[in-house]
């Protein structure tokens, strides 16, 4: 499986995170992963790829804190 990494960094508590696109059937699908904890969840399905780089390029660190604190799903 192709793994693009979109954004990473350090949450406030010292978790690693990556937001990162995965091919999902014909479309792509952002995922958020948080190391340690080792949680994956799907944050956003597209057909298109720069859509969801685009995206992933806009979100504050508050909104993957939030998303994070969210847990997997």
């Amino acid at each position: 499986m192709d793994v693009e990494v979109l954004r990473s960094g350090f949450l406030a508590d010292g978790r690693f995170f990556s937001v990162e696109v995965v091919a999902h059937r014909s479309r792509w699908e952002a995922r958020l992963v948080c190391v340690p904890g080792e949680f994956s969840r799907s944050l956003k399905i597209s057909p298109s790829k720069q859509e969801l780089s685009n995206w992933a390029e806009k979100l504050t660190i508050e909104e993957i804190e939030q998303l994070a604190s969210q847990g997997p799903r």
